[in-house]
């Protein structure tokens, strides 16, 4: 007997059409097709078998089954012709104003690196489940990277948070020439450590002390201090904060520079930690304590660190502004 890849209900004789035509077909559509089929009705409680769904994307070439990636609300809304149009006005505006150059027109944005590398993909056997990857830890220690990129396609030299107490100048041994720190115990970005990333900034991003500089960043509480922005208006840095949750949308440096180097990063962690598990496998199969544990975690695995809490702080909701006005630095000093 051929299969059709449907099924019938038991005892009611009804088809079960597959639960992905809910996706694809409005009610009416769904009800049509159940009757073309067999006089039966939409129950959604079966999926379809590969077969039928093969077939069916076969003869609709421009359906496609894709997972869909998470998406806040506000973000989705906020990327919007009104918010892009006002943002691209004003980065108008203040160009034409001062006659600032692209080499003086700055993007910063900052991302988090941690010591434990995201395992790759790898080739396995059909029907395995659990695979995994060997990392030197679950939960890696946070590092924040900060760059600054010009229109002019120069990039300023690295600026890392480390989470330390107190900041040793060793830590960047290896940084490459010209790199700079700071350092706070979650290893973020507060308005200490972005005050200090200003001054980083000055010594390298100023090309001549009667021009204007214009720097475009996102519009986080640590980069809207007073201090800061006093700091800008001193030397003559223009602030442009991009609109709230477009980041993703008009931030050059997000897009097209964080996505590279933490693909070279994870690619050079993945090497020194093949190079450290080469090293310690004679050691560690010959020692029967760590089989021990090893067999112990098998059968009833180790306490993990619990999920982080979620915080609300009753953030102000704002949009993108020139931070050097004088109305806009009165209602940050209001806040």
């Amino acid at each position: 007997m051929e299969t059709t890849g449907l099924e019938t209900t038991p005892g009611t004789g009804k088809i079960q059409i597959p639960v992905y035509i809910v996706d694809i077909f409005s009610n009416d559509q769904k009800e049509a097709l159940a009757k073309k089929i067999g006089n039966g009705r939409y129950l959604g409680k079966v999926f379809p078998l590969s077969s039928w769904l093969s077939r069916f994307l076969m003869r609709h070439s421009t359906l496609l089954l894709r997972r869909p990636q998470a998406t806040s609300l506000s973000r989705a809304t906020a990327f919007n012709q009104h918010n892009v149009s006002m943002f691209f006005t004003k980065l108008k505006d203040e160009i034409e104003r001062f006659a600032i150059e692209s080499a003086n027109i700055w993007n910063m944005d900052e991302s988090d690196l941690t010591t434990v590398r995201k395992p790759v993909a790898v080739l396995a056997q059909r029907g395995i489940r659990n695979l995994g990857s060997a990392t030197s830890a679950e939960r890696g220690v946070l590092v924040t990277l900060a760059l600054a990129v010009s229109a002019g396609g120069v990039c300023l030299p690295p600026f890392y948070v480390f989470p330390r107490k107190k900041f040793r100048g060793d830590v960047l041994a290896a940084a490459g020439f010209g790199a700079d720190g700071a350092t706070n115990p979650s290893g973020l970005m507060q308005g200490e450590q972005f005050l200090k990333f200003l001054n980083h900034f000055k010594k390298y991003a100023r090309t001549a002390p009667d021009s204007k500089t214009l720097l475009i960043l996102d519009n986080r509480e640590s980069h809207m201090t007073i201090a800061a922005l006093d700091f800008c208006k001193d030397n003559e840095i223009i602030v442009l904060s991009l609109p709230p949750y477009t980041s993703h949308e008009l931030q050059p440096i997000d897009r097209g520079v964080f996505g590279r180097i933490k693909t070279f990063y994870n690619a050079a962690l993945e090497h020194s930690n093949d190079g450290a598990e080469k090293e310690n496998n004679d050691e560690e199969n010959n020692d029967p304590e760590v089989s021990a544990k090893a067999a112990l975690e098998h059968v009833r695995p180790f306490p993990k660190a619990p999920p982080r809490e979620p915080t609300n702080r009753g953030r102000k909701r704002r949009k993108s502004a020139l931070l050097m006005d004088e109305d806009e630095m009165e209602a940050l000093r209001a806040e």
